[in-house]
């Protein structure tokens, strides 16, 4: 207690005089007064001496780090976000559940099926169990999966347009067949090519070897008629109303004839006529003609509850296949490079071996404006359920 006094004495004498004190003066005065010294208080590098106490200056510039805005190294990069679509294969990651990263896998990953019922997940998808209804890298275009969900299976082809009834491929190039118009496209970027304006169409187009076209629709001078067409929209063959004595409204070549289907007022008839003379080879009053077809070798059509096959011997129409249901308004026949037959009734689409009879596969409740096979085997599936748009697809069920 005898040093407060003192103490206080110093205060007031330092006050009288401190200008004529430094800091530095200051502590030695204070410390010689009560015995110490100032070397006995020393700061290690990297610390800085600040009166009593020490600060840390790492970067050795006679400031306190506190004082300032050190940046010691780069900060660590965020780890990587891992995913399926980033590229790389993770050991949680496989063919089964992220093909996209760790490529497809073969047949041997995969259960074969013939129903639901073989799989444990309760989905046999195309042959294969797979976890779900739909998988995106089989090839297949199924219900659900669209151009922007699944690219590798469905490939759209941008502006086809939403009122087209019909389309085939030549030499790479689609012609489609709209309500007023037949256009051009160029698949590989939608663009448009050319178009040719026509009244009254009917809902077919065929793409020829040689490159042209045989579409009909209804012209001003000729009225009914079905035309081939070359690259330049010019007429090059024809058959007419008034060389038919009924209105055409589909047509094939075989051989040197036209195969046609006509209707009148009664019915519709299935005719060969002469391309030469237009002289009727054979004339079948046929009931309902939903759709004719020519596979190069054979010419048919295809009926309300049968498919028939022309016996060249006959010339007379035989059954081929039978059908459990009648269809009367809307039907197609699409022989396939395989030699199978690609049947649309009743709103289901099948896959049939003409001579067995036997249903390969088959997917119902599906609506369609038309489709085709490509010159690569793949199919294009066009409006219905498919909206306005061209959905292109490997067929893996075919073969």
């Amino acid at each position: 207690m005898r040093c407060l006094p003192v103490l206080f004495m110093v205060f007031l004498f330092l006050s009288a005089n401190v200008s004529a004190f430094s800091l530095s003066g200051l502590f030695d005065y204070l410390m010689s007064f009560f015995g110490g010294s100032r070397e006995e208080f020393v700061c290690s590098k990297p610390y800085l001496q600040v009166g009593l106490a020490c600060c840390l200056d790492i970067n050795n510039n006679g400031i306190c780090d506190s004082d300032e805005d050190i940046v010691v190294g780069n900060p660590p990069p965020n780890p990587p976000v891992e995913y399926c679509g980033d590229g790389s294969c993770q050991d949680y990651e496989s063919c089964k559940s992220c093909q996209s990263d760790c490529g497809p896998c073969g047949e041997e990953e995969y259960e074969s099926c013939t129903a639901d019922d073989d799989c444990s997940s309760g989905y046999c998808v195309h042959s294969i169990c797979r976890d779900g209804g739909t998988f995106c890298g089989d090839g297949a275009c199924d219900r659900g999966e669209t151009p922007a969900s699944c690219p590798s299976d469905c490939k759209k082809v941008v502006g086809v347009s939403e009122s087209a009834l019909a389309m085939c491929e030549s030499n790479g190039i689609w012609y489609v067949l709209s309500k007023d118009k037949i256009t051009k496209y160029d698949p590989s970027s939608g663009g448009l090519l050319s178009e040719l304006s026509v009244r009254f169409p009917h809902s077919s187009i065929v793409c020829l070897e040689n490159g042209n076209i045989l579409a009909g629709y209804y012209d001003e001078t000729k009225r009914y008629g079905i035309f081939e067409l070359d690259g330049e929209w010019n007429i090059v063959d024809e058959i007419l109303e008034s060389d038919l004595g009924c209105v055409p409204h589909l047509g094939l070549y075989y051989g040197r004839n036209w195969f046609v289907k006509c209707v009148d007022e009664d019915a519709d008839k299935v005719m060969l006529v002469d391309r030469k003379s237009k002289e009727a080879v054979t004339d079948v009053r046929a009931g309902e003609v939903l759709d004719i077809y020519s596979t190069g070798e054979q010419i048919g059509y295809l009926g309300s509850k049968k498919l028939f096959y022309m016996d060249e011997r006959t010339n007379h129409f035989k059954p081929l296949i039978t059908f459990d249901e009648v269809e009367e308004y809307a039907g197609k026949v699409l022989p396939l490079s395989n030699g199978d037959m690609l049947v649309w009734r009743n709103h289901r689409l099948s896959e049939v071996n003409p001579e067995t009879g036997e249903t390969l596969w088959s997917d119902d409740n599906l609506d369609l404006a038309d489709y085709t096979e490509l010159g690569n085997g793949d199919l294009v599936f066009l409006g219905g359920d498919f909206g306005d748009r061209a959905v292109q697809t490997k067929p893996i069920i075919l073969g």
